[in-house]
């Protein structure tokens, strides 16, 4: 495809995402790695405006890397030793006219998210700084030199352990490779003291390479570590170009030639299948077998009349002038390739994760909609809201209480009585105060008080039950809740004081006091007691009110509707808190399901449009 037109359509895609990610900027409060993963496809999507090639060099542990990396840049910039050198990424480019050779340290005293800050210097050098990011990133600059290159970026394995330093950066003049906006990361090796392979760091910058020169050594030759780091780069960059370089380790010197030969085809062809098995479309024009010690040894001095070192070294310049007029005179056009590999790569992890978010969210909702049905099922308090408590009244035992009363009364008057009228109303009442008393002591009894009181509890724990018995039917635990005890209170009084009243009255009689002769005599006593009992319970002699008494009609209407209605308030009360508890039960299980439902649905609503949108954009030139 014509560079120009490669060009238009990696900026006609990132102007598409972009557009995406201001649409929904703010709107993903409730997704963030959603929100990072699209700000991500849109820094992807954005290289293509940068000129910078990134190359970066990997492979196992004493495979050859920092040889390699020294050989490219012309200067030793990379420690080489028999133990673990390279403990964190350094990245090499070609110093710029006038600048002096230089190291500089990059550093942060924040390290909880290296990712972020190691991606945010990659992005400053290809251009696309992030100022809120790199102010938190300390840099100091240093001369090249080899005690500069020991002091700060070579370091024992203990002091790898010193988070502070995120990477180095070296300044050199170089050699074919490097030239401006060119830049050499030299990894850590896969298999490293502190399993490089698992830190995200390693995975973060392997995402931004633009050729990748895997380096193996026929001591130090592709491995499981090996495959692990090809199948997360298959993931995230699948359309980077491989360089693959087999070091010649020449231990084995002592035999034949062509067996030695054959064992470096064999490792060269395992290493070559295993990389396009990963889906790399590897050629074997960019596969080089090389004795990268000869060629340092070539290039040092006291070694240039050895025939065999210049041969070594001619094949080194032969493979940097193919990967020059290859790789970097065309990498432009590669870089833009690149660049269009990883934005696509990027958008279809956003649409994964968007579309799994919506899979997730559409459980989650079908989840609350089928709690809130149980719980809209039990809505209806049926128990105790519909509950009809009437007051059973037992009337025939209050009689039979008065009548006693009033009999027991009548069984104690005394024969040849003579009573002035307000001793017998004395008399009377008093017979009529026992009658309240002895009701007063029964009404509880008679009136089925306590039995309303434990009909109702019962009804109130089966209601708790039936709420609490929703949310673990929700698969959820129910609300804590201390179940409350309501009492209809003290009994009203059953009044009888104006019955004498109303069904006698007392005849005015002469009443000679000293001589015991006339007034209200014992005779006249029990007929007033016995009036006054018929009146009280109701008699079937004729010209009594349908046979029934003042107890009946007049007394204990008024203490039924006060019973009645002290009934009612207990029952609302243990209604009310049920009320309470069903809230406080169906909230618990609505917030452990999703807390707010409204923002939920917008969110949703925002992830379906996300997915749409990005689904619709055209990555097809």
């Amino acid at each position: 495809m014509d560079e120009r037109l490669m060009y238009e359509h990696c900026e006609a895609v990132y102007n598409e995402i972009s557009n995406v990610v201001t649409a929904f900027a703010g709107k993903l409060e409730a997704c963030p790695d959603i929100a990072r993963q699209l700000f991500k496809t849109k820094n992807r999507a954005m290289e293509y405006k940068s000129g910078s090639y990134i190359i970066i060099v990997v492979g196992p542990v004493k495979s050859g890397k920092s040889t390699l990396v020294n050989l490219i840049a012309r200067s030793y910039v990379s420690p080489t030793h028999f133990l673990e050198c390279t403990v964190r990424p350094s990245i090499i480019s070609q110093k710029r006219p006038g600048e002096q050779e230089r190291i500089v340290v990059y550093s942060s005293k924040g390290m909880e998210d290296k990712v972020e800050l190691i991606d945010a210097i990659i992005d400053n050098i290809r251009g696309m700084g992030q100022g809120d990011t790199l102010s938190s990133i300390k840099s100091e600059t240093f001369p090249l030199t080899p005690e500069m290159v020991k002091t700060k970026v070579e370091m024992d394995l203990r002091a790898s352990n010193d988070e502070q330093t995120l990477l180095t950066s070296i300044a050199t003049p170089g050699g074919l490779l490097m030239q401006q906006d060119v830049f050499i990361i030299d990894m850590p090796g896969f298999d490293g003291g502190k399993a490089n392979i698992d830190n995200p760091v390693y995975d973060t910058i392997a995402q931004r390479a633009d050729l990748v020169i895997f380096v193996q050594s026929s001591n130090s030759a592709i491995s499981k570590v090996s495959g692990q780091f090809l199948s997360m780069l298959s993931r995230n960059n699948k359309d980077v170009p491989v360089c693959l370089i087999h070091n010649v380790f020449e231990s084995a010197w002592w035999r034949p030639l062509a067996t030695r030969e054959e064992n470096v085809k064999n490792q060269m062809q395992f290493a070559i299948d295993e990389i396009r098995r990963q889906g790399f479309n590897i050629h074997e024009s960019l596969c080089y077998c090389i004795n990268l010690g000869k060629v340092e040894d070539a290039l040092g001095k006291g070694f240039e009349g050895n025939e065999m070192l210049q041969q070594e070294k001619g094949r080194f310049e032969e493979m940097e002038k193919v990967l020059r007029n290859r790789v970097i005179n065309h990498r432009d056009a590669m870089r833009l390739k690149v660049c269009m590999g990883r934005t696509q790569t990027q958008l279809q992890h956003l649409m994964e994760m968007t579309n799994k978010e919506l899979e997730r969210r559409k459980a989650l909702k079908e989840e609350y909609r089928r709690a809130m049905a149980v719980f809209e099922e039990i809505a209806p308090d049926h128990l105790l809201k519909e509950a009809r408590l009437e007051v059973n009244c037992d009337l025939e035992g209050m009689k039979t209480i008065v009548s006693n009363e009033i009999t027991r009364r009548i069984d104690t008057v005394q024969d040849n009585l003579h009573l002035m009228r307000s001793e017998v109303r004395e008399l009377l009442d008093d017979a009529v105060d026992n009658c309240e008393q002895r009701l007063a002591t029964n009404l509880d009894r008679l009136m089925g008080v306590q039995l309303i009181e434990k009909e109702m509890e019962l009804l109130y724990r089966q209601r708790l039950d039936e709420i609490s018995g929703a949310a673990i039917k929700c698969g959820q635990t129910p609300a804590p809740h201390t179940p409350v005890h309501y009492t209809i209170g003290e009994l009203p009084e059953v009044s009888l004081g104006e019955a004498i009243g109303k069904c006698l009255t007392l005849p005015r009689k002469l009443f000679i006091p000293g001589i015991n002769y006339g007034g209200h005599g014992s005779e006249d006593l029990v007929g007033y007691l016995r009036a006054v009992g018929n009146f009280l319970v109701g008699s079937k002699e004729e010209g009594n009110d349908g046979y029934r008494g003042f107890l009946e009609t007049t007394a204990m209407p008024p203490v039924v509707k006060e019973m009645e209605a002290r009934i009612e308030q207990v029952r609302q009360s243990y209604a009310k808190d049920c009320d309470i508890y069903y809230m406080e039960c169906k909230s618990k299980v609505s917030d452990n399901i999703i807390p707010d439902i409204d923002a939920f649905d917008r969110t949703t609503n925002d992830l379906s449009l996300l997915y749409n949108q990005t689904s619709n954009i055209n990555l097809r030139p």
